[in-house]
Protein backbone atom coordinates (compact mmCIF):
# COMPACT_ATOMS: atom_id res chain seq x y z
CA UNK A 1 0.00 0.00 0.00
CA UNK A 2 1.15 3.38 -0.70
CA UNK A 3 3.03 5.02 2.04
CA UNK A 4 3.67 9.31 0.73
CA UNK A 5 1.35 10.44 -2.01
CA UNK A 6 2.34 13.49 -4.05
CA UNK A 7 0.25 16.02 -5.60
CA UNK A 8 2.23 18.46 -8.30
CA UNK A 9 0.61 21.66 -8.73
CA UNK A 10 1.04 24.90 -10.67
CA UNK A 11 -1.98 27.32 -9.01
CA UNK A 12 -5.01 26.26 -10.89
CA UNK A 13 -8.02 24.73 -9.69
CA UNK A 14 -7.46 22.27 -12.74
CA UNK A 15 -4.46 20.80 -10.80
CA UNK A 16 -6.05 21.07 -8.07
CA UNK A 17 -8.40 18.80 -8.86
CA UNK A 18 -6.07 16.04 -8.29
CA UNK A 19 -6.50 16.47 -4.24
CA UNK A 20 -9.83 15.01 -3.78
CA UNK A 21 -8.79 11.35 -5.31
CA UNK A 22 -4.98 11.81 -3.60
CA UNK A 23 -7.23 12.41 -0.20
CA UNK A 24 -8.84 9.37 -0.96
CA UNK A 25 -6.42 7.15 -1.48
CA UNK A 26 -4.01 8.90 1.32
CA UNK A 27 -7.25 7.30 3.89
CA UNK A 28 -7.64 4.49 2.88
CA UNK A 29 -3.77 3.92 2.82
CA UNK A 30 -3.03 5.47 5.62
CA UNK A 31 -0.66 7.56 3.81
CA UNK A 32 0.89 11.24 4.08
CA UNK A 33 0.32 13.41 1.73
CA UNK A 34 2.25 16.11 -0.03
CA UNK A 35 1.25 18.92 -1.86
CA UNK A 36 4.26 20.08 -4.31
CA UNK A 37 4.75 23.34 -6.33
CA UNK A 38 7.63 23.56 -8.53
CA UNK A 39 8.92 27.36 -8.58
CA UNK A 40 9.55 28.91 -12.25
CA UNK A 41 11.31 32.74 -12.42
CA UNK A 42 9.44 35.56 -13.74
CA UNK A 43 12.62 35.94 -15.86
CA UNK A 44 12.62 32.86 -17.19
CA UNK A 45 9.10 32.87 -18.48
CA UNK A 46 9.45 36.27 -19.69
CA UNK A 47 12.94 35.80 -21.68
CA UNK A 48 13.36 38.85 -23.53
CA UNK A 49 10.74 41.36 -22.05
CA UNK A 50 11.51 44.63 -21.42
CA UNK A 51 14.69 45.59 -20.42
CA UNK A 52 13.36 47.85 -17.40
CA UNK A 53 10.86 45.27 -15.80
CA UNK A 54 13.02 44.38 -12.49
CA UNK A 55 12.30 40.54 -12.93
CA UNK A 56 14.18 39.94 -9.90
CA UNK A 57 11.59 41.72 -7.70
CA UNK A 58 8.89 40.43 -9.99
CA UNK A 59 10.42 36.86 -8.81
CA UNK A 60 10.61 37.09 -5.43
CA UNK A 61 6.50 38.72 -4.79
CA UNK A 62 5.44 35.43 -7.12
CA UNK A 63 7.72 33.43 -4.59
CA UNK A 64 6.20 34.79 -1.92
CA UNK A 65 2.74 34.13 -3.42
CA UNK A 66 3.34 30.83 -4.28
CA UNK A 67 4.47 30.27 -0.30
CA UNK A 68 1.35 31.77 0.79
CA UNK A 69 -0.92 29.69 -1.43
CA UNK A 70 0.76 26.15 -0.88
CA UNK A 71 0.72 27.08 2.80
CA UNK A 72 -3.13 28.06 2.24
CA UNK A 73 -4.32 25.04 0.59
CA UNK A 74 -2.44 22.74 2.64
CA UNK A 75 -4.34 23.44 6.03
CA UNK A 76 -7.50 23.62 4.30
CA UNK A 77 -6.72 19.76 2.90
CA UNK A 78 -5.27 19.20 6.11
CA UNK A 79 -8.45 20.12 8.02
CA UNK A 80 -10.98 18.81 5.91
CA UNK A 81 -9.26 15.35 5.73
CA UNK A 82 -7.20 15.23 8.94
CA UNK A 83 -4.70 13.69 6.96
CA UNK A 84 -1.15 14.72 7.56
CA UNK A 85 -0.01 17.28 4.74
CA UNK A 86 3.03 18.70 3.73
CA UNK A 87 4.23 20.80 1.03
CA UNK A 88 7.28 21.64 -0.88
CA UNK A 89 8.29 24.37 -2.83
CA UNK A 90 10.57 23.97 -4.94
CA UNK A 91 12.75 25.49 -7.98
CA UNK A 92 14.49 24.50 -10.95
CA UNK A 93 13.73 22.45 -14.15
CA UNK A 94 9.93 21.33 -13.66
CA UNK A 95 9.98 17.68 -14.78
CA UNK A 96 13.92 17.00 -13.51
CA UNK A 97 12.89 18.73 -10.01
CA UNK A 98 9.72 16.59 -9.24
CA UNK A 99 11.56 13.43 -10.32
CA UNK A 100 14.28 14.17 -8.07
CA UNK A 101 12.28 15.00 -5.01
CA UNK A 102 9.93 11.68 -6.10
CA UNK A 103 13.18 9.67 -5.70
CA UNK A 104 14.48 11.54 -2.70
CA UNK A 105 11.38 11.22 -0.62
CA UNK A 106 10.28 7.88 -1.97
CA UNK A 107 7.25 9.22 -2.54
CA UNK A 108 5.02 5.83 -3.93
CA UNK A 109 2.46 7.55 -5.85
CA UNK A 110 2.11 10.50 -7.98
CA UNK A 111 -1.88 12.14 -8.52
CA UNK A 112 -1.70 14.52 -11.25
CA UNK A 113 -4.12 16.22 -13.62
CA UNK A 114 -3.09 16.70 -17.37
CA UNK A 115 -4.35 19.91 -18.07
CA UNK A 116 -3.10 22.56 -15.88
CA UNK A 117 -4.00 26.34 -16.60
CA UNK A 118 -2.21 27.99 -14.21
CA UNK A 119 1.02 30.63 -14.62
CA UNK A 120 3.20 27.55 -15.77
CA UNK A 121 0.20 25.94 -16.97
CA UNK A 122 1.73 25.60 -20.71
CA UNK A 123 4.71 23.13 -18.78
CA UNK A 124 1.53 21.26 -17.61
CA UNK A 125 -0.29 19.97 -20.88
CA UNK A 126 2.15 17.57 -21.76
CA UNK A 127 5.08 18.01 -21.00
CA UNK A 128 5.19 17.65 -17.17
CA UNK A 129 3.28 14.47 -17.16
CA UNK A 130 4.73 12.93 -19.81
CA UNK A 131 7.87 14.22 -18.84
CA UNK A 132 6.92 12.27 -15.24
CA UNK A 133 5.70 9.03 -16.52
CA UNK A 134 8.88 8.81 -18.63
CA UNK A 135 11.59 9.46 -15.33
CA UNK A 136 9.65 9.89 -11.95
CA UNK A 137 10.61 6.22 -10.18
CA UNK A 138 6.84 6.24 -8.87
CA UNK A 139 3.43 5.29 -10.80
CA UNK A 140 1.74 8.28 -11.89
CA UNK A 141 -2.07 8.42 -11.67
CA UNK A 142 -3.41 10.86 -14.17
CA UNK A 143 -6.61 12.63 -13.98
CA UNK A 144 -8.48 14.63 -16.44
CA UNK A 145 -9.47 18.05 -15.04
CA UNK A 146 -12.76 18.37 -14.11
CA UNK A 147 -14.83 21.19 -12.32
CA UNK A 148 -16.45 18.04 -10.37
CA UNK A 149 -14.72 16.07 -7.84
CA UNK A 150 -15.96 12.04 -7.91
CA UNK A 151 -18.62 11.14 -5.79
CA UNK A 152 -16.11 8.39 -4.47
CA UNK A 153 -12.83 9.81 -4.74
CA UNK A 154 -10.87 6.40 -3.76
CA UNK A 155 -13.40 4.28 -5.86
CA UNK A 156 -11.26 2.52 -7.77
CA UNK A 157 -12.83 -1.43 -7.88
CA UNK A 158 -12.42 -2.52 -11.82
CA UNK A 159 -9.19 -1.86 -13.29
CA UNK A 160 -8.41 -2.60 -16.95
CA UNK A 161 -4.77 -3.68 -17.19
CA UNK A 162 -3.51 -4.07 -21.26
CA UNK A 163 -0.85 -6.47 -21.06
CA UNK A 164 1.38 -7.68 -24.10
CA UNK A 165 2.98 -10.99 -22.52
CA UNK A 166 6.37 -9.28 -21.11
CA UNK A 167 7.62 -9.08 -18.03
CA UNK A 168 7.56 -5.44 -17.25
CA UNK A 169 4.01 -5.04 -18.51
CA UNK A 170 3.17 -7.91 -15.97
CA UNK A 171 4.63 -5.04 -13.40
CA UNK A 172 0.93 -2.95 -13.95
CA UNK A 173 -0.62 -5.78 -11.94
CA UNK A 174 1.39 -4.93 -8.56
CA UNK A 175 0.49 -1.28 -9.23
CA UNK A 176 -3.21 -2.04 -9.98
CA UNK A 177 -3.31 -4.54 -7.02
CA UNK A 178 -2.38 -1.39 -4.72
CA UNK A 179 -4.91 0.90 -6.09
CA UNK A 180 -7.58 -1.78 -5.43
CA UNK A 181 -10.10 -1.61 -2.41
CA UNK A 182 -9.87 -5.58 -1.44
CA UNK A 183 -13.42 -6.31 -3.52
CA UNK A 184 -11.46 -5.01 -6.98
CA UNK A 185 -12.15 -6.94 -9.90
CA UNK A 186 -9.20 -6.80 -12.45
CA UNK A 187 -9.62 -7.15 -16.83
CA UNK A 188 -6.82 -8.79 -18.04
CA UNK A 189 -6.85 -7.40 -21.83
CA UNK A 190 -4.41 -8.57 -25.16
CA UNK A 191 -4.66 -6.95 -27.88
CA UNK A 192 -3.73 -8.83 -30.96
CA UNK A 193 -2.91 -7.27 -33.94
CA UNK A 194 -4.41 -8.97 -37.46
CA UNK A 195 -2.68 -10.33 -39.95
CA UNK A 196 -1.41 -8.90 -43.11
CA UNK A 197 -4.41 -10.57 -45.20
CA UNK A 198 -7.01 -8.40 -43.11
CA UNK A 199 -5.82 -5.75 -45.23
CA UNK A 200 -7.00 -8.00 -48.75
CA UNK A 201 -9.65 -9.31 -47.72
CA UNK A 202 -13.63 -8.35 -47.54
CA UNK A 203 -15.13 -7.08 -44.48
CA UNK A 204 -17.22 -9.97 -43.59
CA UNK A 205 -14.12 -12.78 -43.57
CA UNK A 206 -11.88 -9.87 -41.76
CA UNK A 207 -14.51 -10.02 -38.61
CA UNK A 208 -13.93 -13.78 -38.55
CA UNK A 209 -11.17 -13.99 -36.23
CA UNK A 210 -9.20 -17.07 -37.31
CA UNK A 211 -9.01 -15.97 -40.35
CA UNK A 212 -6.56 -12.59 -39.35
CA UNK A 213 -4.63 -14.29 -36.64
CA UNK A 214 -3.22 -17.33 -35.80
CA UNK A 215 -5.62 -20.00 -33.48
CA UNK A 216 -2.58 -21.12 -32.12
CA UNK A 217 -1.02 -18.21 -31.12
CA UNK A 218 -5.05 -16.45 -29.86
CA UNK A 219 -4.68 -19.46 -27.95
CA UNK A 220 -1.15 -19.14 -26.10
CA UNK A 221 -2.23 -15.25 -25.07
CA UNK A 222 -5.34 -16.10 -23.83
CA UNK A 223 -3.29 -19.15 -21.66
CA UNK A 224 -0.84 -16.20 -20.76
CA UNK A 225 -3.79 -14.61 -19.40
CA UNK A 226 -5.38 -16.86 -17.23
CA UNK A 227 -1.99 -17.33 -15.98
CA UNK A 228 -1.14 -13.95 -14.69
CA UNK A 229 -5.02 -14.24 -13.35
CA UNK A 230 -4.44 -16.89 -11.12
CA UNK A 231 -1.80 -14.95 -9.34
CA UNK A 232 -4.28 -12.04 -9.37
CA UNK A 233 -6.60 -13.97 -7.36
CA UNK A 234 -4.19 -15.24 -5.10
CA UNK A 235 -3.79 -11.86 -4.04
CA UNK A 236 -7.50 -11.81 -3.03
CA UNK A 237 -8.65 -9.65 -6.35
CA UNK A 238 -11.22 -11.17 -8.91
CA UNK A 239 -9.87 -10.99 -12.51
CA UNK A 240 -11.64 -11.81 -15.95
CA UNK A 241 -9.52 -11.99 -18.99
CA UNK A 242 -10.04 -11.27 -22.93
CA UNK A 243 -8.40 -11.27 -25.99
CA UNK A 244 -9.41 -9.35 -28.72
CA UNK A 245 -7.97 -8.33 -32.48
CA UNK A 246 -7.74 -4.83 -33.61
CA UNK A 247 -5.44 -3.26 -35.98
CA UNK A 248 -5.04 0.18 -33.42
CA UNK A 249 -4.36 -0.97 -29.81
CA UNK A 250 -5.11 2.16 -28.06
CA UNK A 251 -8.44 2.72 -29.40
CA UNK A 252 -9.24 -1.41 -28.61
CA UNK A 253 -8.46 -0.13 -24.80
CA UNK A 254 -10.39 2.02 -24.22
CA UNK A 255 -13.43 0.28 -26.08
CA UNK A 256 -13.09 -2.14 -23.86
CA UNK A 257 -13.02 0.62 -20.76
CA UNK A 258 -16.31 1.56 -21.56
CA UNK A 259 -17.83 -1.48 -22.29
CA UNK A 260 -16.35 -2.79 -19.01
CA UNK A 261 -16.85 0.23 -17.31
CA UNK A 262 -13.61 0.19 -15.72
CA UNK A 263 -12.78 2.84 -13.08
CA UNK A 264 -9.20 2.95 -14.02
CA UNK A 265 -6.71 1.54 -17.16
CA UNK A 266 -3.18 0.49 -15.39
CA UNK A 267 -0.33 0.28 -18.03
CA UNK A 268 3.39 0.00 -17.89
CA UNK A 269 5.61 1.95 -20.26
CA UNK A 270 8.07 0.15 -20.87
CA UNK A 271 6.32 -3.28 -22.89
CA UNK A 272 9.02 -5.44 -25.04
CA UNK A 273 6.12 -7.37 -27.09
CA UNK A 274 3.37 -6.27 -29.11
CA UNK A 275 1.95 -3.50 -27.33
CA UNK A 276 6.28 -2.25 -27.47
CA UNK A 277 4.92 1.40 -29.03
CA UNK A 278 4.42 1.82 -24.97
CA UNK A 279 8.22 2.43 -24.98
CA UNK A 280 7.79 5.78 -26.85
CA UNK A 281 4.31 6.72 -25.15
CA UNK A 282 1.88 7.02 -28.15
CA UNK A 283 -0.30 4.62 -26.78
CA UNK A 284 -0.01 5.87 -22.89
CA UNK A 285 -1.03 9.29 -24.61
CA UNK A 286 -3.58 8.33 -26.49
CA UNK A 287 -5.21 6.62 -23.39
CA UNK A 288 -4.15 9.88 -21.24
CA UNK A 289 -6.16 11.96 -23.93
CA UNK A 290 -8.93 9.82 -25.06
CA UNK A 291 -9.84 7.63 -21.30
CA UNK A 292 -12.96 8.76 -19.42
CA UNK A 293 -11.48 7.44 -16.55
CA UNK A 294 -8.19 7.97 -14.67
CA UNK A 295 -4.61 6.28 -16.04
CA UNK A 296 -2.46 4.59 -13.92
CA UNK A 297 1.06 4.74 -15.75
CA UNK A 298 3.87 2.77 -14.11
CA UNK A 299 7.41 1.95 -14.80
CA UNK A 300 8.92 -1.29 -13.61
CA UNK A 301 12.39 -1.12 -11.38
CA UNK A 302 15.22 -0.33 -13.36
CA UNK A 303 17.06 -3.65 -12.88
CA UNK A 304 13.63 -5.31 -14.53
CA UNK A 305 13.90 -3.15 -17.33
CA UNK A 306 17.51 -3.56 -18.21
CA UNK A 307 16.87 -7.47 -18.10
CA UNK A 308 14.27 -6.78 -20.43
CA UNK A 309 16.38 -4.76 -22.39
CA UNK A 310 19.25 -7.45 -22.44
CA UNK A 311 16.92 -10.17 -23.31
CA UNK A 312 15.56 -8.16 -26.29
CA UNK A 313 18.65 -7.17 -27.67
CA UNK A 314 19.90 -10.79 -27.37
CA UNK A 315 16.70 -12.25 -29.13
CA UNK A 316 17.53 -9.53 -32.06
CA UNK A 317 21.10 -10.44 -32.32
CA UNK A 318 20.28 -13.84 -32.25
CA UNK A 319 18.03 -13.24 -35.20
Amino acid sequence: MYTRILVPLDGSRAAEAAIPVAVGLARRSGAALELGLIHVSVGAVLAGGPAAVDFGALDDVQHEDESTYLLGLAERVRAESGLTVSVHHLSGPVVPTLAAHIADAAVDLVVMTTHGRGPVGRFWLGSVADGLVRTASAPVLMLRASDRAPEDPAGFHRVLIPLDQSPLAEHAMHAARDLLGDDGECILLHVMHPGPMMAVMPVPFGLIPELVVDPASRDHAQGYLERIARRIRRMGLRARTAVTIAGNAAVEILDQSRRERADVIVVTTHGVGGLRRLLLGSVVDKLVRGADVPVLVCRPPARRRARAARRVMAVHTAG
